[in-house]
């Protein structure tokens, strides 16, 4: 009988430490987070999503296992980047840029999906409106100031008669951003010329076709392709003494004169907080698309002396943040 006791105990013991096993196991999330290349404001989008899931109480290594790839720029490997999420059947996939988005709302459909950092997510296909989209797709859109930013930079250079830009046509971000950028150039008795490339190595030729046409400013709308290669426009920049403005913030400590734009982290926070309702349970279905922008400006006063440009102090001090202001003090 002593014998019997301890063999069903042992039973209860093995039943328990199963039990506790497959409860472990069903809590545990997989997440494929994915962005279409290289980029600060992208991974400062990474940042703030993951940031959040850790409020929530969901941390990498703990209770979730993400999963991180890059396209490098690539748009055939986000296609083999969704596959494999998808055949690796994870809990969630999370595209970062537009491109991602386009893949991700084409191809996944029996997978929940949350994206963030991205402009459009209605020309991009992931949804008619905030709450007409897929039942498993939902997410963070948050459009540019592209008016704004237009309107900054006449405050600062009020004879612009000629703004540069360059994009590549299989980016619906720059497409959306453009749109109104040529509305308000038009306004504005602006020329706004346009030239296309369809990969980063072309990035460098338009610049210096661009400069060729006498453009008072490069505006770069937050074109992937383009930003990839945005070195090649601060060379022709300098060399031609000619101002980039542009809706990317994160990128003016590298040889814009300035950006107004939004505040990338703050976009994947938020993305990053809808990711914890659905990894809880909540039917994407039942969440509408949210639009967060929180805006920021950057000056970057060591490029203003460069450009021999001179910006009011009142200008300035509507800024976020200042490069170069101590030198100037």
């Amino acid at each position: 009988m002593h014998r019997f006791f301890k063999i069903i105990i042992l039973l209860l013991i093995i039943f328990v430490l199963c039990s506790c096993g497959k409860k472990n196991k069903q809590d545990f999330h997989t997440i494929g987070i994915f962005q279409f290349a290289p980029d600060p404001a992208v991974y400062n989008c990474r940042k703030g999503f993951i940031k959040a899931l850790e409020d929530e109480g969901f941390k990498d290594g703990v209770n979730i296992k993400i999963e991180y790839k890059n396209a490098q720029a690539d748009f055939m490997t986000i296609q083999t980047i969704v596959d494999g999420f998808i055949s690796k059947k994870v809990d969630m996939i999370v595209p970062i840029t537009t491109p991602c988005v386009q893949a991700a709302a084409a191809k996944v459909k029996d997978i929940n999906v949350v994206f963030t950092g991205i402009y459009d997510p209605y020309i991009a296909g992931a949804a008619k409106s905030p709450e007409d989209h897929a039942p498993n797709i939902t997410g963070v859109g948050s459009f540019p100031p592209v008016e704004e930013a237009i309107e900054f930079a006449l405050k600062i250079l009020p004879d612009i008669k000629k703004l540069g830009t360059i994009w590549n046509t299989s980016e619906l971000c720059s497409e959306a951003a453009l749109i109104v950028a040529r509305k308000v150039c038009e306004e504005r008795r602006i020329e706004l010329i346009e030239i296309t490339v369809t990969n980063a190595n072309e990035v460098l030729q338009s610049a210096q076709a661009l400069a060729d046409k006498k453009i008072d400013v490069f505006f770069i709308v937050g074109d992937n392709t383009v930003l990839t290669s945005f070195d090649s426009i601060v060379k022709v920049s300098e060399e031609q003494q000619i101002p980039i403005i542009m809706n990317d913030p994160e990128f003016v400590e590298r040889g814009a004169l300035a950006a107004l734009g939004f505040d990338f982290y703050e976009s994947g926070y938020a993305g990053g907080k809808i990711a914890a309702r659905v990894l809880r349970g909540e039917s994407p279905a039942d969440i509408p698309i949210q639009s967060v922008v929180v805006p920021r400006l950057i000056i970057n006063l060591e490029n203003a002396r460069l450009m021999e440009i001179e910006i009011s102090e009142e200008i300035v001090e509507t800024a976020t943040e200042i490069i170069g202001r101590e030198e100037q003090e």
